[in-house]
């Protein structure tokens, strides 16, 4: 149940990252593979072996940390925009 859970949790996090940015820092190549990892994880929490959920799980994990790091470099870059050297 646990493992279902942080499907949830992961799931929720990612549609919401990808409804706000996906369009605009992903290709439709690397936007499709995440969707299709985060419904293959949502496909096999249903179940309840633990293992597979855990393996799906890190695997949306690991195809979407590119995505993360450019999500947060776009945050980094608009809150540093205007900002001079010195005001660091």
């Amino acid at each position: 149940k646990e493992q279902q859970v942080e499907v949830a949790r992961v799931a929720e996090s990612l549609q919401s990252a990808l409804a706000k940015d996906g369009k605009a820092l992903l290709s439709e190549e690397e936007y499709a593979a995440i969707e299709q990892a985060m419904n293959n994880m949502l496909e096999i929490a249903k179940a309840e072996d633990i293992e597979p959920i855990k393996a799906a799980i890190e695997k949306v994990d690991s195809i979407s940390q590119a995505f993360a790091a450019r999500r947060m470099d776009k945050s980094i870059n608009q809150a540093l925009s205007g900002q001079s050297v010195s005001e660091l």
